[in-house]
């Protein structure tokens, strides 16, 4: 099954709504350089990479893992924010009054906050944090090295592994974000997800619950979802639909 309606950007009024979720996957930064996950070449078709970015298998691919991250850093430092992360950070910056903005991304690649996006719940977490794999107490820090040169860097607390503070798969979301985003979900009234598949949980679980609890649901990609809980999409890049929709 399909939306129920394919929309025009015009035929949207953000201002009709006063609780609004946004949700981001990988497809709002492709203008930026950064690949998809899912989609043709995406990191996810790559066989190797799934094996490396599943939980289970640590901690022997942890050297693997850090290659990987490495790899995801480096692109993203080189990356900037497009249109499309400017136009949210825009709208959180001055949202209309009584409006709140929710902006949920399941990015890792922090172009939101770049593009001057203060408050994002990061689902999948940083790939610009890292944490002790030995769990010594240290908080998750600000680590935008490449530790080149190294396998698997160390822990300045304990002087154990560190691993990227990503989830990966077979991990559980942060239970902190999870409620946040869930919160923010069955409270909203109007629930966008952009960049992304919608099918893929727990994302198709974000525009279902809004659904049942009568928010209007919009999908913003390049090609269509099969998700029925949406209510209408609209196709085309993220980095000219944005702008068009959100108040500048």
């Amino acid at each position: 099954m399909l939306p129920n309606e394919t929309m025009s950007i015009t035929s949207l009024s953000i201002a009709e709504y006063k609780n609004i979720v946004i949700l981001t996957g990988a497809g709002i930064s492709v203008a930026s350089g950064l690949s998809t996950y899912r989609g043709p070449g995406g990191l996810w078709t790559k066989l190797d990479v799934a094996r490396i970015a599943d939980g289970k298998n640590l901690p022997g691919t942890l050297p693997e893992l850090w290659e990987l991250y490495r790899g995801r850093r480096q692109q993203a430092l080189t990356a900037q924010p497009n249109a499309a992360h400017r136009a949210i950070a825009t709208l959180q910056k001055n949202p209309l009054p009584g409006q709140t903005i929710t902006l949920i991304t399941q990015n890792v690649d922090g172009l939101h906050r770049r593009a001057g996006s203060d408050d994002v719940l990061e689902m999948h977490g940083s790939a610009f944090y890292s944490r002790c794999f030995e769990q010594c107490g240290i908080e998750p820090f600000y680590d935008e090295s490449l530790h080149e040169g190294v396998r698997v860097p160390i822990c300045p607390n304990c002087g154990g592994r560190l691993r990227p503070n990503v989830v990966l798969f077979s991990e559980n979301l942060s239970p902190e974000v999870l409620y946040r985003c869930m919160d923010a979900v069955q409270q909203c009234d109007l629930f966008i997800a952009v960049g992304t598949s919608g099918v893929v949980y727990p994302a198709a679980q974000f525009v279902g619950l809004a659904a049942q609890q009568g928010a209007y649901t919009v999908h913003i990609n390049v090609e269509s979802s099969r998700n029925p809980a949406f209510d209408a999409e609209i196709l085309g890049p993220a980095e000219e639909l944005l702008p068009a929709l959100l108040p500048q």
